[in-house]
C-alpha cells in the first residue's frame, strides 16, 4: 500500500479557486478591520488611562482627597471619587431636588431666625467645641443690641448663602443630600 501526498482543497478543487477568493477578501478586509479597531481600541484605553491618572495627580495636589479610614494610618489618604465627563441628572430628579432644596432652605431660615431653640440646642456642643461656643456667645452678647435696633425701627436684612450637593442613588433611583452648607449674613439699616 502506497502513502498518497496529502493534496491542498486548491489541488484537489481548482474550479473551485475564484470563487474561495471571492469569498476571502470580505473576510481579509473584516480580519485588517478588526486589527485596526482592536489597535484604535488600545491606543484609546492608553488615552483614558493616561487621563485619569492625570485626574487622580490633579485631585491629589489640590485636596481632593478623603482619608482611608479604618486600620489605615490616620495620614492615609486616597483621592475623592471624581467623574471625568459630565453626568447625565434626570430632569425630573432634578426638579425634585430644587423642590426639596427650597423646602430645606426655609427650614434652616426658620432654625437660624429662633434664638431660644439655638441656645437650647447648641448648650451642650458650645461646652465641648471652642467654636460653637463662641458662636453662641456673640449670638447671646448681641441680642440686646439687636432687640434695641428693632424696637427702634431700624430694620435688620438677612441674606442666606445656601449650598446642597446630591448624588444619584443607583441602587433606590433617588437621589441623596451629600453636602449642605450655609452663610447667614446679617446688618442693620
Amino acid at each position: 500500500m502506497r502513502a498518497s501526498a496529502p493534496c491542498s482543497a486548491k489541488q484537489s478543487r481548482p474550479h473551485l479557486a475564484p470563487a474561495r477568493q471571492r469569498l476571502a477578501r470580505p473576510l481579509r478586509r473584516q480580519i485588517r478591520s478588526s486589527a485596526r479597531y482592536q489597535s484604535e481600541m488600545d491606543r484609546a484605553s492608553a488615552r483614558l488611562d493616561a487621563l485619569v491618572q492625570d485626574a487622580i495627580v490633579w485631585a491629589s495636589q489640590h485636596g481632593l482627597v478623603v482619608g482611608l479610614g479604618g486600620a489605615a494610618s490616620p495620614a492615609a489618604l486616597i483621592h475623592a471619587p471624581l467623574s471625568l465627563l459630565p453626568v447625565a441628572f434626570p430632569g425630573n430628579r432634578f426638579q425634585q431636588a430644587k423642590d426639596a432644596m427650597t423646602a430645606f432652605n426655609f427650614l434652616v431660615d426658620r432654625v437660624a431666625a429662633d434664638e431660644a431653640y439655638l441656645t437650647i440646642t447648641l448648650s451642650l456642643a458650645a461646652k465641648q467645641d471652642p467654636f460653637t461656643g463662641r458662636l453662641l456667645q456673640l449670638l447671646q452678647q448681641t441680642a440686646a443690641a439687636r432687640a434695641a435696633a428693632a424696637a427702634a425701627g431700624v430694620q435688620e436684612i438677612v441674606l442666606g448663602v445656601h449650598r446642597s450637593d446630591y448624588m444619584l442613588d443607583a441602587p433606590s433611583g433617588g437621589f441623596l443630600q451629600v453636602r449642605y452648607s450655609f452663610t447667614i449674613i446679617r446688618a442693620l439699616l
